[in-house]
């Protein structure tokens, strides 16, 4: 990742992506141990679990800044960071989640 946070999956400098049927877990970082999706990237996720990560300066699970977001049927789970442990949006960030 682009700062030095260790993330599993990051996301950043305009990029865009999609996950699929995916299981992050297990993963540990300062900031956002799942995922980082940061500066401009636009992200998809459909049926992602995101579990049992860890984070030591910020959220866990995913953090999200500066970048947007869209979540199908995703599961949050069992992630324990310093600030947080699911999903953070911050810094005009936009996180839109549907489904279960």
């Amino acid at each position: 990742d682009t700062d030095g946070a260790g993330s599993a999956i990051c996301y950043g400098s305009d990029s865009t992506g999609s996950v699929a049927n995916a299981i992050v877990e297990e993963n540990t970082g300062s900031s956002g141990g799942g995922f980082m999706i940061q500066n401009g990237a636009v992200v998809t996720m459909q049926d992602v679990i995101v579990r049992n990560n860890t984070a030591d300066k910020s959220v866990a699970g995913i953090r999200v800044y500066k970048a947007t977001l869209e979540m199908k049927n995703c599961t949050i789970t069992g992630n324990k960071g310093n600030d947080g442990a699911g999903v953070r949006a911050e810094s005009q960030a936009v996180v839109t989640i549907s489904g279960g």
